[in-house]
């Protein structure tokens, strides 16, 4: 089965994301090994009633799950930020500019559209990414609780049933491996769609990396995240994981 037929499968609709409650919602896409990755971040804090998290099922290799983003939930706009070698560049985007930008791109090219170009300039075609990694940052009540983080790959993307909401589709591992999450700045492995690594790390005693809730779960402390690497294509490390699960899949390695 084709990730595209998967996500039919999976979802209601092949082209459902679903992201992140706590709304941190990471895109992350790596080129080869290299010292020091770029990557550019969109993030807007949740606002309103929050964000809810649903379970749609597994298949023995995944966990896949639905996030429903409202406008009226998340700040109005977003921080976009690339972080570059050089420093830091900054911009403003509406967040509805960025949600509509990033459907559009998503209908148009599938899971590998590149949204960097909505806020910077790009050297990269905007079919010619990798699914984006999202981060879904959660809190519960009080001052002092500790942020949950739960890391999400991008699988699809489409409008909720309610007018400004937009539903993702996200798929993880069932349970996550500290090998999973690499650092922008060291060196590491090249980044595989079909066996991905986060880059999104835990601090200790403040964040906890957990699964996310095989039910619905719903937060009202909330942070959404998008980053990625945008400058060079991601290639797809030829493992022979990666092969089988190509093989398996039906998939086309390119």
């Amino acid at each position: 089965i084709s990730d595209r037929q998967s996500q039919r499968s999976v979802c209601n609709s092949p082209r459902q994301v679903h992201m992140l409650v706590f709304a941190s919602i990471a895109l992350a896409f790596a080129a080869h090994p290299s010292s020091y990755q770029p990557l550019t971040f969109f993030t807007a804090p949740c606002i309103g009633q929050g964000i809810s998290l649903d379970f749609a099922g597994e298949d023995g290799r995944w966990t896949y799950h639905n996030l429903t983003v409202g406008l009226a939930d998340i700040a109005p706009t977003m921080v976009a930020q690339r972080d570059e070698k050089a420093g830091t560049y900054y911009r403003l985007i509406k967040s509805s500019t960025m949600l509509e930008g990033y459907l559009h791109g998503y209908e148009k090219y599938g899971w590998d559209y590149n949204p960097d170009q909505l806020a910077f300039s790009s050297t990269v075609n905007e079919g010619e990414m990798n699914p984006a990694m999202i981060t879904l940052l959660a809190q519960g009540d009080g001052d002092d609780a500790a942020t949950q983080l739960m890391a999400f790959q991008f699988y699809g993307l489409e409008r909720g049933q309610a007018a400004g909401t937009f539903k993702f589709t996200l798929r993880t591992y069932p349970t996550f491996e500290d090998s999973q999450f690499e650092s922008h700045r060291t060196a590491h492995s090249v980044y595989d769609k079909h066996q991905p690594h986060f880059h999104t790390l835990p601090e200790a005693g403040k964040t906890a990396i957990v699964a996310p809730p095989r039910a619905s779960a719903t937060w009202t402390t909330c942070s959404l995240e998008i980053y990625f690497t945008p400058f060079a294509i991601a290639v797809t490390a030829g493992s022979a994981a990666a092969a089988s699960e190509i093989a398996e899949e039906g998939g086309d390695p390119s």
